[in-house]
């Protein structure tokens, strides 16, 4: 079994037993991901309606950005949690662009990435599920990948209408016709799954990738007609950018704008928001099937996109995979069990948290190969007082895309600036706060300062994997100081406290305030206890017990011993952290401090029948 690894560096805490315990409802959610295709999120202010589906009834993200914009790359992050680095799926489908550099479907099998995937954790977990739509460029046969119960998938890039297509019975997929609109059809998909997997008494996991809004956009017959006035979206202030004497040589080498390309710039994003009409269609209708099957209450859905989109921004007619806002940033919202109406978070979230955050909601554990951090806890109503204050984005060049010249790069995006190493020994920085259009790049003269702490920052990332990466992204790279004083404490469990529903292969871990004396832990101080129907208790004693690299985080691993034994069904069980656990100051563990003598760490979970 493998430890989660949801935990957070220095200390800072997921969320409190109370806090999670509240997340986890009656019977375990489900989840309806969407993922659109090329959304920017200046689309989404003439997207009334998406809007007011997602944000009226659920959170906005503010500051939510990918790691790679790029479709297949950032298809994958989503799936395992991982940066591009370290999943390897560098590019679209190789036989269209530079061979050297590894991408599509192809890399993702032959790498073996599909074997772990959110998918595959939640299936694991008994969870039914099922992929609608795009999965990743260059798929285009009968395989169907580990984890998906059911299959219902686009052969390669339209126009074509063929899609592959596996039941749960069956292990490869046949090749199936199918002429309608592509949105509407993956609209009746979602609400047949749904309605099917409600008469099962376990929760559901749908993916939905649709098409829209990718050019060219397929645009359905009732919505020709819309948005014919429509403006660019505003401030156009980096639009068919007048001086880009300030940027590097790749961008210098983009002419500006003829009329005619800015009118053909303008039609395309028009017809881009008709495409999207439907995808409105979509989320409507699929709210109704979750209302009519009694599973709204019940069920998180997700909104947003696998990268952005230029739209004549920095002298970019179209297209994504660069550094700049327009391509990072996108759209996302989340609806579901208690996760505030109306509400916008401005926390940097990243498209390597959505595996781990819906893995969290779940109740199950994720691999050690995760580099993203949940955000569950943006999604209470009181979000977390700190948060990651950095992330890595990345990008490397492809020959075979002529109109695509971003050199291999590395960029740290803060939440006050972004900060572009390029390949070519070019660098950009921009202020966010004060040139969020990204149209004056600073120079390293009298910034000097700057330039070495985002230096140092980007090094601290670039490489990074696992837990590494959340340190960094947290800045306890170099400062691993304690943020809570005093003596050790358990900051998060999972199981949460009081949690019901928790899958028999679970694992136990506790995230500690401070960075813990390794001797100090074992089965002698984190212990496990199956609770009697008389509320006696009776310690299970073939457990590993083991501490991540950093100190923080404690893993029990209940049967270790057995290669078959998990959990009992139905059967109440008690993690204990005893006070012999102690930081590597000597300090013992004191989970209550202001009462007298050190206070153990005990909570209580409940695993699913």
């Amino acid at each position: 079994m493998v430890g989660v690894l949801l935990a957070l560096p220095g200390g800072i805490r997921l969320l409190t037993e109370n806090e999670r315990a509240d997340a986890q409802v009656a019977e375990r959610p489900n989840f309806v991901f969407v993922m659109t295709d090329d959304l920017d999120e200046r689309s989404m202010e003439q997207l009334d309606g998406i809007r007011s589906i997602m944000n009226a009834k659920g959170t906005t993200f503010k500051n939510a950005y990918v790691t790679y914009s790029l479709c297949c790359p950032s298809r994958a992050t989503f799936l395992r949690g991982q940066y591009p680095h370290n999943h390897g799926v560098l590019s679209l489908d190789p036989g269209a662009q530079d061979a050297t550099v590894p991408g599509g479907e192809q890399t993702f099998r032959e790498l073996d990435r599909d074997q772990s995937t959110v998918a595959t954790w939640l299936n694991d977990a008994d969870y039914q599920t099922k992929h609608i739509g795009k999965y990743m460029n260059g798929y285009g046969d009968l395989y169907k990948p580990p984890g998906w119960d059911e299959w219902f998938t686009l052969q390669g890039p339209p126009p074509t209408t063929q899609y592959t297509v596996a039941s749960s019975a069956e292990e490869t997929g046949r090749t199936v016709t199918m002429e309608e609109h592509s949105t509407d059809l993956y609209a009746d998909q979602t609400s047949d799954f749904i309605r099917r997997s409600h008469a099962n008494p376990e929760p559901f996991f749908v993916v939905v990738d649709t098409l829209a809004p990718h050019g060219p956009p397929e645009v359905a017959d009732r919505y020709q007609n819309h948005f014919t006035d429509t403006p660019l979206p505003s401030p156009t202030n980096n639009f068919n950018e007048a001086d880009v004497t300030d940027k590097p040589k790749w961008v210098q080498s983009y002419p500006r704008f003829s009329q005619d390309a800015i009118n053909g710039i303008r039609d395309r994003y028009r017809w881009r928001l008709r495409s999207m009409l439907s995808v409105e269609d979509l989320l409507k209708q699929t709210i109704a099937t979750l209302q009519e099957t009694s599973e709204l209450d019940n069920t998180y859905i997700f909104f947003t996109s696998d990268n952005g989109m230029h739209l004549g921004n920095h002298r970019f007619e179209q297209g994504k995979k660069t550094p700049y806002e327009e391509a990072i940033g996108v759209p996302l919202m989340v609806r579901g069990p208690g996760v505030p109406a109306g509400e916008v978070r401005e926390q940097l979230v990243i498209n390597n948290d959505f595996a781990p955050t819906i893995a969290e909601l779940a109740g199950v554990t994720t691999p050690e190969f995760v580099d993203g951090s949940s955000f569950a806890p943006l999604l209470t109503g009181s979000a977390p007082p700190s948060w990651r204050t950095a992330f890595l984005e990345e990008g490397w060049l492809h020959s075979g895309l002529p109109s695509m010249r971003t050199p291999d790069h590395k960029s740290v995006h803060t939440q006050t600036h972004i900060f572009t190493e390029y390949a070519t020994g070019e660098y950009e920085l921009y202020d966010l706060v004060l040139d969020p259009d990204q149209l004056q790049s600073k120079r390293r003269t009298g910034n000097e300062q700057l330039y070495s702490t985002l230096q140092t920052r980007l090094n601290a990332l670039r490489a990074c994997s696992g837990e590494g990466c959340r340190s960094a992204e947290w800045g306890t790279t170099t400062t691993p100081t304690d943020p809570v004083p005093g003596p050790p404490r358990v900051a998060s469990t999972s199981p949460a406290n009081n949690a019901i529903g928790v899958a028999p292969s679970s694992n136990l871990t506790a995230t500690f305030s401070e960075k813990m004396d390794p001797l100090s832990i074992s089965k002698s101080t984190f212990k496990l206890f199956k609770v009697n129907t008389a509320g006696s208790t009776t310690q299970i004693t073939n457990v590993s017990v083991s501490l991540s690299t950093d100190g923080l985080v404690a893993t029990l691993d209940p049967f270790e011993t057995s290669t078959t034994t998990h959990l009992a069904k139905g059967t109440k069980y008690k993690g204990v952290i005893t006070t012999g656990a102690k930081d590597v100051a000597g300090n013992p563990l004191d989970q209550q401090p202001t009462t007298a003598g050190s206070q153990q760490k005990a909570w209580s979970f409940t695993v699913s029948n």
